[in-house]
């Protein structure tokens, strides 16, 4: 299933409360006003994410719950087949471990296009709804900003 496929079958209303659960916090300390304001930006870059045509391409994107210094956090990534030992700084003393696992990249500056033509990693639904899903990757592609033009 590919992010696309997602968007297409959730509206923001079946969305909202899932980004709330996860995201709200960050919202907190702002007054109701400046709260519907915020969650209006995201509820605009949804629909527009909703017109937009996808991209084909092998990138697949993985969505993984991570217990760090006590914490839960929720981490979205891309993996394209790529493997730890083919990286060129890659060191079999210190990384045989982690040797066979494919590497995660960072796809905050990845086009909405490119997004909505990736498939989702089927473990991400182990532990996580559709609707979780799609919240966590809007959060992703909208961290640095709500534009869409990658430059």
């Amino acid at each position: 299933m590919k992010l696309n496929d997602l968007v297409a079958q959730y509206s923001w209303n079946d969305i909202e409360q899932p980004f709330i659960d996860y995201y709200g916090f960050y919202f907190k300390k702002h007054n109701k006003r400046i709260k519907k304001k915020r969650l209006n930006r995201f509820k605009s870059a949804y629909e527009l994410l909703q017109t937009l045509k996808c991209h084909e391409n092998h990138w697949r994107i993985l969505v993984t719950s991570t217990l760090e210094d006590g914490e839960n956090y929720v981490d979205v990534s891309s993996l394209n087949g790529e493997l730890v030992k083919d990286q060129s700084h890659y060191n079999a003393q210190r990384d045989i471990e982690y040797a066979e696992d494919e590497v995660g990249f960072d796809i905050t500056f990845t086009s909405w296009e490119q997004w909505l033509g990736m498939r989702i990693e089927k473990s991400s639904f182990d532990d996580f709804s559709n609707e979780e899903i799609v919240a966590h990757c809007l959060w992703e592609m909208t961290f640095n900003t709500f534009d869409n033009q990658i430059s």
